[in-house]
């Protein structure tokens, strides 16, 4: 694989008081992928995973590593 295939990215996702942001960055730093949605319509774990999942999903790319970041 080369830096530019999608096999070669990772999913981020930050996790902050206001709002949840997921994005697919390749091993080169090029952002292919983002999206964002207000923490408040989370209710919980279960509904976090469920919106990675899709949103994640629907860009057709198997990420080779995942990093969160959350606040506090």
């Amino acid at each position: 694989m080369t830096a530019g295939d999608p096999g070669e990215s990772a999913l981020a996702l930050d996790i902050g008081g206001s709002k949840l942001a997921l994005a697919l960055v390749q091993r080169d730093g090029t952002l292919r992928h983002h999206e964002r949605t207000a923490t408040a319509g989370i209710h919980g774990g279960d509904d976090l995973i469920r919106w990675v999942a899709a949103t994640a999903g629907g860009w057709g790319h198997l990420p080779r590593a995942i990093g969160v970041s959350t606040g506090g």
